[in-house]
């Protein structure tokens, strides 16, 4: 996977998602990155991160527990 120049900023910024709020998982077939966030904004913006740098969607869920967290997960390989 070729990464373009103009793409290098969103991709370490990707990165320090990660790290920061990130999960990855990786367990026989499955290659998971995940983030959760209270932030609705925070969890949108990794997702157009994803979505510009690497052409894939992922699946964003609103979960309900004491607070309303966001989750935003992609199952690759390639990207994880």
């Amino acid at each position: 996977m070729m990464i373009k120049e103009k793409h290098k900023p969103m991709l370490a910024r990707i990165c320090g998602d990660i790290t920061g709020d990130g999960h990855i998982q990786i367990q026989d077939w499955r290659y998971l990155t995940s983030f959760y966030s209270n932030d609705k904004q925070q969890i949108e913006g990794i997702k157009k991160r994803f979505q510009e740098i690497f052409g894939k969607e992922g699946k964003t869920y609103k979960i309900k527990r004491k607070n309303i967290q966001y989750k935003f997960f992609i199952i690759s390989k390639e990207i994880t």
